[in-house]
């Protein structure tokens, strides 16, 4: 009997072999998602992860976050960082306002 195992991509079997996704973030005003993205941009770029990119981009008063990551774990926590920056970053703004 002859272990075939030995030559099967495990990966060719994974649908979730990447995932790619652009979330659009609204904010109240162009100056927020101005302040969003300066904040933000060179926590995105300079990511240490070798399985996950992350990019965003701004339109008006919208915040554009593009992610690619290799598989799911790398995707949810590329994710859960950029929400976590934003909020920290919405949070900073708002104790400035006040």
């Amino acid at each position: 009997m002859v272990n075939m195992l030995n030559h099967i991509d495990i990966d060719a079997f994974n649908p979730l072999n990447s995932l790619e996704a652009t979330v659009e973030i609204k904010m109240d005003s162009e100056y927020e998602s101005r302040v969003i993205f300066d904040s933000i941009s060179p926590e995105l770029e300079s990511s240490p992860s070798s399985r996950a990119t992350m990019k965003m981009d701004r339109e008006g008063s919208t915040l554009y976050l593009k992610i690619h990551a290799r598989d799911a774990p790398s995707f949810r926590a590329s994710l859960n960082s950029s929400i976590r920056w934003i909020i920290l970053s919405l949070e900073m703004l708002n104790l400035l306002k006040s």
